[in-house]
């Protein structure tokens, strides 16, 4: 990366599957700090794509609401969601 770069301040949200082994959730967190105005939300038993690959409309939602309000409302479905509902 360029030592210049400029970030954006808008708010941005950076969702991260804890079962990903692609981009794991400390690469998440790296790329948030980048920008002023960052949250991380890590999704529990989740890979890539959370917001794609879910059965329990956890992540969609967050994203929803993030895109409507740049506010992702209530995560704690995030932090709860089990094995037994991911596909």
């Amino acid at each position: 990366m360029p030592p210049d770069a400029v970030f954006t301040s808008a708010p941005v949200l950076v969702l991260s599957g804890t079962l990903d082994s692609l981009t794991p959730a400390r690469q998440c967190a790296d790329a948030a700090a980048l920008f002023a105005n960052a949250q991380q939300i890590p999704v529990a038993n989740s890979f890539q794509v959370t917001a794609l690959d879910e059965q329990d409309y956890c992540a969609s939602v967050i994203v929803r609401n993030f895109v409507k309000d740049l506010d992702p409302g209530d995560t704690a479905c995030a932090a709860h969601r089990r094995s037994e509902d991911c596909p």
